[in-house]
């Protein structure tokens, strides 16, 4: 009788990409079906290489880390910035009804084991744009969040903050902790004059790893599984190639909201065919 041929071949040196991602990732054996889909949608050996190669950089955090990113802002708060409890409020970036991880941070660091009983659990609010009312002149607010990107978000929360204390005579004291940001949205942060504490400071994975000719042929492998993905999908990529605001992120939370900052390649499902990818964005 016949075998049947398999329907996918894999180079021997392909597998053993793939068996060291697993072990330097472990989140990725959870998703080994979406894995050996991306090696396959990759049309060369260098794409294949490149998506290996950025997976095996990811910041990736897990439960654990996370809760221990948590107690790094709380301590950042306590015992770095020695802000005074009593004048201190903190709100979520998000000024929305819908749900996000800034509140979801916000109610950890709510949980924070403070070392004073003065920080008081009614001074975490949820929408930014309540939180005025509240304060009185020269107060502090820490803007808190999961991921910033290209810090466009959080300026324009800063931005609005400034005003409205300005027009109030409030002279509030702005600063922002996050779990983690892309360097360019910490730059940003800090040229607006902003004390901002980020516990994980992502690089842009390609532009800031590889250099000369290396790093013409990984934009060019990058941009030619994206020109693949526009072809195929339902929805306009533009904005999100080499992830938004071109901010080349590779980001992984365990529970986490993907950011749109990371290589759509990674979690972009917008295609007619359907696709399983590694990492999930709502």
């Amino acid at each position: 009788m016949a075998s049947a041929q398999l329907p996918h071949t894999i180079e021997r040196a392909q597998m053993l990409l793939l068996l060291r991602l697993m072990d330097r990732q472990p989140w990725l054996k959870k998703v080994e079906d979406a894995l050996l889909d991306a090696f396959d949608y990759c049309d060369t050996v260098d794409q294949q290489n490149l998506v290996a190669d950025l997976l095996l950089r990811t910041e990736y955090l897990s439960e654990t880390c996370f809760t221990a990113s948590i107690r790094e802002m709380g301590r950042q708060v306590e015992d770095g910035w020695k802000l005074d409890p009593k004048k201190t409020w903190f709100v979520s970036s998000n000024h929305k009804e819908n749900t996000d991880s800034s509140q979801e941070v916000l109610n950890r660091l709510k949980s924070f084991e403070w070392s004073s009983a003065d920080w008081d659990r009614r001074r975490f609010l949820t929408r930014y744009r309540e939180v005025v009312d509240k304060t009185t002149k020269g107060d502090t607010v820490v803007i808190v969040d999961d991921f910033v990107g290209t810090g466009r978000s959080m300026t324009k929360t800063v931005d609005w903050f400034r005003n409205k204390s300005a027009n109030d005579d409030l002279d509030l004291e702005l600063r922002v902790c996050v779990v983690a940001s892309c360097q360019v949205g910490l730059s940003a942060l800090e040229g607006l004059g902003v004390d901002t504490f980020s516990v994980r400071q992502i690089p842009k994975s390609i532009s800031d790893y590889f250099g000369g000719q290396d790093l013409n042929n990984a934009l060019d492998a990058m941009n030619a599984l994206e020109d693949k993905l526009q072809d195929q999908s339902e929805k306009k990529l533009d904005d999100y190639r080499l992830g938004y605001g071109a901010s080349e992120a590779m980001y992984h939370r365990v529970g986490g909201n993907t950011p749109n900052n990371v290589f759509p390649f990674f979690w972009w499902r917008y295609v007619s065919s359907g696709r399983r990818t590694v990492m999930h964005r709502t």
